[in-house]
């Protein structure tokens, strides 16, 4: 055989392979004959390989925070709305068609807007990266499970105008320990379980169980468990009318939200997604998400509406 014939079937067998992975990579996230539809919140159980912006926006209504005097004594509470903001980018690799290792790097920040809440929250950065293993363990024409183990690290940063002015008033003016400037870091390790289900072709479901770790913002030194778990369903117009729009809803709980880990503890969200899906290798979509969040330092619970634009594009 010639070198160029030799030449020639390396090519085709190339070819081929970069075919059959292009292929089966568009198709990883299909079940049946289902197309699952991605829900920002809801970890799945598809070993993808493919790259992933978002951009979110929103607003928290009804934030409070007590007003103490030098003694510690309550004088009163602070109320107000907060604003925030985040930008995400994530890529997973597929490997060897069972398995996927997932990098995403994040940044959020929230503010007051008004003057009860710029005193009571100031100005807080959230931003870092997190790290996830993910393995398929049972596969079937219509489900699919896979075991998933994360590490994160997230870095806070604030400016807490009220705190300042405490920490002076106690001192009795300006000295080398007030600080306006609040810093942390927040450390999670987690092992999860997450599974979907193809119901019919237009129709499927998904859900998953996460436990961990954690170090909280208010004290480094000390780790606690920490829970997640969800559950979605999308509904597909595409085979039902030809009309490439697509549905989604989902209910998740969180008892440590890494963006706001500071101020509350324990976040129930529920989300509706509005998705195109005329296409596999490409994902458009916009989420409302709604939570309410349970403070940390006083008995009240505060609502917060989050909008995602989530773009996802599959090699």
């Amino acid at each position: 055989m010639s070198v160029r014939t030799w030449m020639n079937l390396v090519l085709a067998v190339a070819v081929c392979l970069t075919e059959s992975v292009v292929a089966d990579g568009s198709e990883r996230r299909v079940l049946g004959e289902h197309q699952f539809q991605p829900v920002r919140r809801i970890p799945d159980p598809f070993v993808t390989t493919h790259v992933r912006t978002a951009t979110g926006a929103g607003v928290a209504t009804g934030f409070e925070a007590p007003f103490l005097d030098t003694g510690g004594d309550t004088l009163g509470t602070l109320v107000g709305d907060l604003a925030f903001f985040s930008l995400e980018f994530e890529y997973q690799q597929n490997l060897l068609g069972w398995g996927a290792l997932r990098l995403s790097l994040s940044g959020s920040g929230r503010v007051g807007i008004d003057e009860q809440s710029v005193l009571a929250d100031g100005l807080t950065s959230v931003y870092g990266g997190e790290f996830q293993a993910k393995g398929i363990v049972l596969q079937r024409e219509s489900s699919q499970v896979a075991i998933l183990g994360t590490v994160s690290r997230k870095n806070v940063y604030g400016l807490d105008f009220f705190g300042f002015a405490q920490s002076v008033v106690d001192s009795g003016g300006l000295t080398k320990d007030n600080s306006l400037v609040k810093d942390a870091d927040i450390h999670r390790f987690s092992a999860a379980v997450a599974a979907a289900h193809a119901v019919t072709a237009w129709l499927g479901a998904s859900g998953f169980v996460e436990v961990g770790s954690a170090k909280a913002v208010s004290d480094v030194d000390e780790n606690e468990t920490v829970f997640r778990g969800g559950v979605a369903g999308d509904f597909d117009l595409l085979p039902l009318k030809a009309v490439p729009l697509g549905l989604a809803l989902a209910y998740d709980y969180d008892s440590f939200p890494e963006g706001g880990a500071d101020v509350a503890k324990g976040i129930h969200s529920g989300t509706f997604g509005v998705n195109y899906t005329g296409r596999r290798d490409f994902h458009l979509g916009i989420e409302t998400t709604v939570s309410t969040l349970k403070q940390t330092d006083v008995e009240s619970t505060f609502a917060a509406t989050n909008f995602l634009l989530n773009l996802r594009y599959y090699f």
